[in-house]
């Protein structure tokens, strides 16, 4: 692979150093063909100065585009291209062209956000006696960022370095091979897709209690919003628009760091996705429903749009379809747009309190294992669908929010039929904003 760099200075961060180990990186200098190469990067100040221009040439080329640094102001640029931007700042922000068969435009964009500074921990205490408890502290939250050591949680790992940069050659290279990103779509209906992919792993980490602190574990999701916009433009006179969105992903252990009768962690327990548009978009569907006591979950969409086709009218079905197994897991819509995937057994994972259901009944202190799901991983996968009253020619922004969990317990046996243990759950919360420009698809 051949990646173009323009930058003001020197570039000494993580990110484009790493580039520099998958690719040959060579400057952007006049009369330099960026047809040639698969990638342009740009630093955050040749963006501002000259972004508009060099994004839109490079992208109508076919040529990738990544924005190191990037905050709002330079996505803003960058939307003005592509009719799409998240909102807050990332260390990398990776812009993929795409066309379908009838030569649409479509953008897959990869972000590379900082680790989350929200990420809290709370660690619950107890004495039991047989599967019972005799006494339980109060739920303590902790601040990760204000613990001693503990500033490496909030900088890109290593395993997020090699991730990001895996996740970049992977699609540069897919360029060659890449479906139909709209198929079955007829010529003359106006669509546009945007596929954002964001890695929202964390590093969950414990604090000292009475049997000792849990070794930190690096937890990954990996997760893709997928939008497109419908314009529903026959008959003429009722011509509106429509948004689906989805959200899909795996959220993974990578494995327990400790995984016996009296020790188990960090396993999942919680993944809840959630969505929020503005007053302009009215809500049309959304899936999965209740699955309560199912083994598996289905999530499916379906709707028509109607269509001027050369003066007249089309229609086109569009569906989309997944089943995942979830057993020993639950899932609840909570509301239109929001739900929770959460563990079932030993104990809920929405427990805040310390879960002696999940110690054995031998007197001993001992925890039962974990689901399968819960050890390994969970995949996911919710839509949402919404109308507008009219056709807008405006971007609009639409929230998401995803709330990720896991668990970590240890139990020591004391004497007769009485144990001591700590419980510690460590949350970390994704929450963004997505501008859809659908005056592209007006």
């Amino acid at each position: 692979m051949r990646f173009l760099m323009s930058a003001s200075g020197k570039l000494d961060d993580p990110v484009s150093q790493y580039l520099a180990h998958i690719a040959e990186v060579k400057p952007l200098e006049k009369g330099v063909r960026m047809a040639d190469y698969d990638l342009l990067v740009l630093d955050k100040e040749t963006c501002a100065a000259s972004g508009r221009e060099l994004a839109g040439e490079a992208l109508k080329g076919g040529t990738a585009v990544l924005v190191l640094n990037a905050g709002d102001e330079e996505k803003k640029i960058l939307h003005e291209v592509i009719g799409f931007r998240s909102e807050g700042p990332g260390a990398a922000y990776l812009v993929l062209p795409l066309r379908d068969s009838a030569g649409r435009a479509h953008f897959r964009i990869f972000e590379q956000r900082y680790p989350t500074r929200l990420q809290k921990l709370i660690r619950v205490m107890a004495t039991g006696e047989g599967d019972g408890l005799t006494d339980e502290s109060e739920p303590v939250e902790i601040d990760l960022a204000q613990e001693e050591d503990s500033e490496h949680l909030f900088e890109l790992s290593q395993e997020q370095l090699k991730a990001f940069g895996d996740r970049v050659r992977d699609l540069l290279r897919s360029r060659q091979t890449l479906v139909d990103p709209a198929p079955g779509v007829p010529d003359g209906l106006k669509t546009m897709i945007w596929f954002y992919d964001q890695d929202q792993s964390f590093t969950a980490a414990g604090t000292k209690s009475k049997v000792g602190t849990p070794k930190p574990q690096y937890l990954s999701c990996f997760t893709t919003y997928e939008f497109q916009a419908f314009l529903n433009d026959w008959p003429v006179t009722g011509a509106f628009q429509y948004l689906y969105l989805r959200q899909s992903g795996i959220y993974q252990t990578n494995g327990m760091v400790k995984n016996n009768s009296h020790e188990r962690g960090w396993y999942l327990t919680q993944l809840s996705p959630s969505f929020a548009a503005p007053s302009e978009l009215f809500y049309y569907q959304s899936s999965p429903a209740n699955t309560s006591g199912s083994k598996q979950v289905t999530t499916s969409t379906g709707f028509q749009v109607d269509f001027n086709s050369g003066g007249s009218g089309a229609s086109y079905n569009f569906s989309s379809s997944t089943t995942e197994t979830i057993y020993e897991w639950q899932i609840i819509q909570q509301t239109g747009n929001a739900w929770q995937y959460f563990q079932a057994t030993p104990y809920s994972g929405t427990t805040t309190s310390f879960p002696s259901s999940a110690v054995e009944s031998n007197d001993k202190g001992e925890i039962k294992p974990m689901p399968v799901i819960s050890r390994y991983s969970l995949q996911f996968d919710v839509q949402a669908v919404w109308k507008t009253r009219r056709v807008l020619r405006e971007a609009l922004p639409v929230s998401t929010y995803n709330y990720l969990r896991a668990d970590y317990i240890k139990t020591e046996y004391e004497s007769g039929t009485k144990w001591h243990g700590t419980w510690w759950y460590s949350p970390s919360d994704w929450p963004a904003t997505y501008y859809i420009d659908f005056a592209l698809v007006s």
